[in-house]
């Protein structure tokens, strides 16, 4: 598959969630205050979601949601962990 998170030209990136057709995925990280609700993923076909954020550069920390639970972005393998213990995708954004 395709890289998860992609740096677009226009100053977007793009994230990219793979798994089955039919769910509601969203994300959350520190560029909106761990909020899971606040971006919605659109799928783009089946099984495949995503959505594009214009992110100024920094570090941040990132995980999908669906209902209640969080994921980490299986296809990067960058990893920390949170303040409160979870694991959490890192993106860099240059």
């Amino acid at each position: 598959p395709a890289p998860v998170t992609e740096k677009e030209k226009n100053g977007k990136v793009r994230f990219v969630y793979y798994g089955t057709s039919g769910q509601t995925i969203r994300l959350g990280g520190t560029f909106n205050n761990w909020d899971s609700y606040m971006y919605e993923l659109t799928e783009v076909s089946p099984g495949v979601y995503q959505i594009e954020l214009p992110l100024p550069p920094g570090v941040y920390y990132y995980n999908f949601y669906n209902g209640i639970n969080a994921m980490i972005d299986l296809q990067n393998s960058e990893r920390a962990y949170t303040v409160d213990g979870r694991t959490a995708s890192i993106l860099y954004v240059e």
